[in-house]
């Protein structure tokens, strides 16, 4: 989704008075009277005009005075008024800060990757090309829900049967396809009282997401994302499968995908600094996943990440984050390569211990996801 920030008042720069130019002034004026009265004394011997002198000079000190009073009051509203505006600016600010970065709790994940996908994190690995990765063999719908469900059943036995659970498929899924998952779903010792029927996601990751996020209460969801070549089109995309088991409750997460930003290429020198300002876990970058090599959207990321760590020593390169190039983890993933990729990003936040950015580029979107690893 498009973020749209608040937009802060201006606050007046208050300059400090300067007394100077008025002392000056003051004084210059004073010297001018005494010396118009000693002249016409001196010419008349007339003592009228020592008094007419001395009323002057009083007079012009009661101006002085009111004058210094009104410079000080009107400075003082002044000051008033920004401390208000500045009070106003951060209490949007937070609020915008708070959206920013709420998240939802990932209870647990399993995925179904081809053997060339690396999955051990911290480990050296053969980098892959942009070519499709493809599954051993497809063994149809019943093996895959039973391969995604089975690392999942200890977390889905412990929610209890009476808590509603919600369960999430690509759009244009068929009938059969969610029969299949009830049929396994019952095998494995699951109660499908809380299961009447599926979901379709939504074809933006970013969108469904925020729409998660919108909910009041947030009841547990079931995702399931799959990518399975045609026949007709044997080899054209990566294959794979994940299941995320997403909970309402943060005690027992593993992890947790905080709001998506949506950019466009016109906007993304705007939305960048934005996107690190306002989202708190983006202070400290562990790794960074992108899948344009070319583009600019990923160098102007580490660009605004580096200018936002005011206290970074800057021959340390070690707090920079990690980059890691998508493709060379998930071939040719063109579709699906969101939910791919961030899974693999919750896996290496795992290991890091530190926030996961993923920058995908879309057409002339990206999209500007954060994932961190849940510390207890």
């Amino acid at each position: 989704m498009l973020w749209n920030s608040p937009k802060l008042f201006p606050v007046k720069k208050q300059e400090p008075l300067n007394w100077g130019p008025w002392w000056r002034m003051m004084v210059f004026v004073i010297i001018a009277i005494l010396i118009a009265v000693t002249l016409s004394w001196y010419i008349s011997q007339d003592l009228r005009f020592v008094f007419y002198g001395a009323v002057c000079i009083g007079v012009i000190f009661a101006i002085f005075i009111l004058f210094a009073g009104w410079l000080f009051f009107r400075y003082g509203v002044e000051a008033e008024q920004g401390e208000l505006v500045r009070a106003r600016n951060n209490e949007m600010e937070n609020q915008f800060e708070n959206w920013a970065s709420q998240s939802i709790n990932i209870m647990d994940a399993s995925f179904i990757f081809p053997p060339s996908v690396p999955i051990s994190m911290g480990c050296p690995f053969d980098v892959n090309g942009n070519v499709p990765l493809l599954l051993p063999s497809t063994d149809g719908y019943l093996r895959l829900f039973e391969d995604l469900l089975a690392p999942l059943r200890v977390n889905l036995l412990a929610r209890g049967i009476a808590q509603p659970l919600r369960v999430y498929f690509p759009q244009d899924t068929k009938d059969f396809i969610w029969q299949q998952f009830l049929h396994v779903w019952k095998s494995i010792g699951l109660s499908a009282q809380q299961l009447s029927c599926f979901f379709e996601l939504k074809n933006s990751f970013a969108e469904q997401v925020d729409e998660w996020l919108s909910e009041e209460n947030l009841d547990d969801v079931l995702v399931m994302v799959w990518q399975f070549n045609d026949a007709n089109d044997a080899g054209y995309y990566t294959e794979g499968a994940i299941a995320w088991l997403l909970s309402s409750s943060s005690e027992v997460s593993k992890n947790k995908i905080f709001r998506p930003m949506l950019t466009n290429f016109s906007n993304v020198d705007e939305d960048i600094p934005k996107f690190l300002r306002y989202q708190k876990p983006t202070k400290d970058i562990g790794t960074i996943w992108y899948n344009d090599a070319d583009g600019p959207i990923k160098d102007k990321l580490l660009i605004a990440y580096s200018q936002a760590q005011d206290n970074r020593i800057k021959s340390d390169v070690s707090v920079m984050p990690e980059q890691n190039f998508v493709t060379h983890w998930l071939g040719k993933a063109v579709l699906s390569v969101d939910w791919f990729s961030i899974t693999l990003a919750m896996k290496n936040a795992g290991f890091q211990k530190k926030s996961q950015i993923i920058v995908l580029k879309k057409d002339n979107s990206a999209l500007l996801s954060t994932i961190t690893p849940t510390i207890s």
